[in-house]
């Protein structure tokens, strides 16, 4: 996408499985991507994986840059098989088992500290990218005959969401309202429920169906996922809950002393359910948690390049 706004200009690219670089020497611009899910230190010791709540390690990379935009709350809400830990830790004390939101709550209370504490906003700017929809339930957009996002070739209309909200969806407002620098909330989550239809589902390889969207969740019970969904949510309002993590992102934000920029996305998306790949691409992975490109993410883009634009 960025190569094709400068189609003629030389690049370098480097790629390793945590970090990727993109570099155009001639505007002297580097964008890089970190793959860090959980923002905090997810160690292996002798007990096992331990992710640490009020540790970071590779915040040296995150400083002397001139945007920077954060990202977390999928990988905090995986059980079972999925979790990829094996305790939590705080200070001391290992915990086998805590409240998800509760450990996601701290880790983003840890994560608001640094940037108040070695973030200079007149030389970077911070953003914090919302909670992105799943649409795994049809009766969260009233058709609860609809499993999931798979099939879904329409976004859900109007501009509510008919689904429960995100737990997190609260936690990162109340984070970033308590934060001393400002950071800019790219709040995506309504943008994102309305986009059932936006999902990769099963058209990727592999087969699985990754909705993030069930159709209990737009009220209808009968719909399995986001598979074969082909149209948005109506409405502005989602009926499904909301993400825990939604009330921890905002909580964490709202009492930063930093300015961080909320990309609020999880409306955005829960109205999105015909917006997974679901099940079009070969192998018949049903992927209602991911989205389309192009597609759903084009909007968060729009909304952060004008968000940079007024700063």
């Amino acid at each position: 996408m960025l190569h094709a706004a400068v189609p003629n200009s030389n690049y370098t690219f480097d790629s390793t499985k945590e970090r990727s670089v993109l570099s155009f020497p001639e505007f002297k611009f580097t964008v890089t991507f970190l793959k860090d899910g959980f923002l905090v230190d997810l160690v292996v010791e002798k007990v096992g994986r331990v992710l640490k709540l009020d540790t970071l390690s590779q915040t040296e990379l995150w400083k002397g840059v001139d945007v920077l935009i954060f990202n977390s709350y999928h990988w905090w809400i995986h059980t079972g098989r999925q979790q990829t830990w094996d305790y939590f830790q705080v200070g001391d004390k290992l915990y086998k088992e805590m409240d998800h939101m509760a450990a996601y709550k701290i880790a983003l209370t840890t994560w608001a500290k640094w940037i108040d504490s070695n973030i200079n906003p007149a030389v970077t700017k911070v953003f914090f990218q919302g909670i992105s929809a799943v649409h795994a339930r049809g009766k969260d957009w009233n058709e609860p005959q609809v499993k999931d996002c798979s099939g879904q070739t329409k976004p859900i209309e109007g501009s509510t969401y008919p689904g429960e909200r995100y737990r997190g969806e609260a936690v990162v407002k109340s984070v970033l309202s308590n934060m001393t620098k400002p950071v800019n909330l790219l709040d995506i989550t309504l943008l994102t429920q309305l986009r059932k239809d936006g999902h990769p589902s099963r058209i990727a390889s592999g087969g699985l169906n990754d909705c993030s969207h069930c159709g209990k969740d737009w009220n209808e019970p009968q719909v399995k996922d986001c598979s074969g969904q082909t149209k948005p949510i109506e409405g502005s309002t989602y009926p499904g809950e909301r993400y825990r993590g939604e009330a921890v992102v905002k909580s964490v934000l709202s009492n930063m002393t930093k300015p961080v920029n909320l990309l609020d996305i999880t409306l955005l998306t829960q109205l999105r359910k015909d917006g997974h790949p679901s099940r079009i691409a070969s192998g018949g992975l049903n992927d209602c948690s991911h989205w389309c490109v192009a597609g759903v993410p084009d909007a968060w883009n729009e909304l952060l390049y004008t968000i940079l634009l007024q700063k």
